[in-house]
């Protein structure tokens, strides 16, 4: 298969037939029909399983699933909400100290939380992440995932790529801060995740980093 060098961020920016430039709003809603395209002819047995990652991945995945719980549980009243909320982060912070040996478990899982929060507030939607349960893995799991490691990388070209697709630029910065925080933690405690998904130029193509002499594309 020919292989394809990714394109930096500039690549995202196409232009229509009439010449003008793709916005960012146009940019999202480019992605998102593509998803739904490709998703649609594809059977759910497509997308990539659960025990097919790491372990260490596998664990951050579930902890990002139980955070997500903050924002779409209702508490009976307003007041318990930043209860429940230190609640879920004390409970996955103790996880993650006691299933990857992270000293900073808690700190790993406040960083956490405020990139699921960023993109909830600042991102053109909140990450769309499956039941803790769920053994399949989504579209946007395999980009938080890849996320983490182009920060563990400090691969900007990538980090932005795949922010581009998930959140206004000016959000970028909020996001890549907490990103790195999270990333330099786990690194400390001797944690690197793989790079399993490299942005490539095309609005629905990845092109995951060449593994067993073999290269294959996937939509997203």
């Amino acid at each position: 298969m020919r292989n394809r060098q990714p394109q930096g961020v500039r690549s995202c920016h196409a232009g229509f037939s009439n010449g003008s430039a793709v916005t960012e709003s146009a940019r999202h809603t480019v992605f998102s029909n593509t998803v739904k395209q490709s998703t649609s002819k594809k059977s759910s047995s497509w997308w990539p399983l659960f025990t097919e990652y790491k372990t260490s991945e596998q664990i951050i995945l579930r902890s990002a699933r139980r955070l997500s719980a903050i924002y779409f549980a209702v508490p009976f009243q307003p007041s318990n909400m930043d209860q429940m909320r230190m609640e879920i982060i004390d409970g996955v912070g103790s996880g993650l100290s006691a299933s990857l040996a992270i000293r900073e478990g808690q700190s790993a899982a406040e960083q956490l939380e405020m990139i699921l929060r960023t993109f909830c507030c600042a991102g053109y939607r909140p990450l769309r992440l499956r039941p803790i349960c769920e053994h399949r893995v989504s579209p946007d799991e395999r980009f938080l995932l890849s996320f983490i490691a182009g920060c563990q990388r400090k691969d900007m070209c990538n980090i932005r790529n795949i922010l581009s697709w998930l959140a206004p630029s000016v959000s970028a910065p909020h996001l890549i801060l907490p990103g790195q925080n999270l990333a330099c933690i786990l690194k400390n405690s001797g944690i690197v995740l793989p790079q399993r998904l490299y942005l490539g130029s095309s609005p629905s193509q990845s092109f995951p980093i060449v593994s067993v002499h073999e290269q294959a594309s996937k939509y997203h």
